[in-house]
């Protein structure tokens, strides 16, 4: 009984289960950055067109990838687009890297399926081990930056209503404090809180607008929260722009700040679960990336999204132009 090319290519694809990394090195040229999980968190150049902080490396088991700029695919499609090749190019390849026999129209004997399935299987958990080492070191960095975050805001003072980001923004300091640091200046800090309460980052603002949060500390899945109760509940990206929402409305809303684009989802998640019952909308910046990323996240999960009346504003340039009538 002769192999056809379909039941070749799936040994193929099972033997590269969970060894992309080294795949993509040995063929594509990638190096450990760019085939590091860990470039979700901090960007790194792109191999297929060449952009210096816009991909990011997502699945050693299938190789994905994503770039902000030319789209992503999984490991397959890197081949491709770095090498020029087509798909059968591309197995035959991985084929040989894997030391595979070439596809010759007969069947694998079975302990040639079993050999491939069991090495697989090795890669497999290799990996896995290899993840939760760098979760583990991951969440013990975090933790680290996290007491050094809560000894940096027990050592601050109250924000002064004449800080100028605040001035600038005709924004009060609600509960933000300050203090004077050696790179940044006279800074805000807003506290980034966890789902349970934690105090887990924080983010500096200096008179200039500078935003820095802690190197190292946790990012996604905090938020700083504005208000206790409200039926309606405010998701937006920005602390000025959740501040503005907040005083603007009568009703002193509830709003939670993921203080950026790629956080927003994780904090819609966290005021799903905190309010299953109230009416949760997206606060959008009125330009193209913000109402993209806004509308995204409000059809995942049927929320409805809200603009300030002018393109290119936020809700708090809607805000200083109305005191300022």
């Amino acid at each position: 009984m002769n192999q056809n090319f379909k039941d070749w290519c799936q040994q193929v694809k099972d033997a590269a289960c969970r060894d992309w990394p080294g795949i993509l090195q040995a063929l594509a040229g990638l190096d450990d950055q760019q085939t590091d999980t860990r470039t979700k968190r901090r960007g790194a150049p792109c191999p297929a067109c060449g952009g210096t902080d816009r991909y990011s490396f997502k699945d050693p088991d299938t190789g994905g990838w994503a770039c902000r700029h030319c789209g992503g695919g999984d490991g397959w499609e890197m081949l491709k687009r770095v090498n020029g090749w087509d798909f059968t190019q591309a197995v035959r390849e991985v084929a040989d890297y894997l030391r595979i026999d070439p596809f010759d129209g007969q069947q694998p004997d079975p302990k040639q399926r079993e050999a491939a399935r069991q090495l697989a299987k090795k890669r497999q958990q290799s990996n896995k081990i290899r993840l939760e080492h760098e979760q583990r070191q991951q969440a013990a960095i975090h933790d680290q930056q996290a007491g050094y975050a809560l000894k940096e805001w027990n050592n601050a003072t109250p924000a002064k209503d004449d800080h100028p980001y605040l001035i600038s923004h005709k924004l009060p300091p609600f509960n933000l404090r300050e203090m004077q640091h050696p790179h940044y200046g006279r800074c805000l800090l807003v506290p980034l809180m966890n789902e349970a309460g934690g105090l887990r980052n924080l983010e500096r603002i200096n008179p200039e607008g500078l935003k820095r949060p802690i190197k190292g500390a946790q990012k996604q899945g905090l938020y700083y929260q504005f208000g206790l109760d409200s039926w309606t509940v405010f998701v937006c990206e920005g602390w000025a722009t959740g501040a503005a929402i907040h005083i603007s409305l009568p009703y002193m809303p509830v709003v939670m700040c993921a203080m950026s684009a790629g956080n927003l989802e994780n904090v819609t998640n966290v005021a799903r679960r905190k309010y299953p019952e109230n009416n949760i909308l997206l606060a959008a910046d009125h330009d193209p990336a913000g109402i993209q990323k806004a509308v995204n996240i409000s059809a995942k999960y049927d929320l409805k999204v809200v603009l300030p009346d002018h393109p290119g504003d936020d809700f708090c340039d809607m805000h200083v132009r109305e005191c300022s009538a």
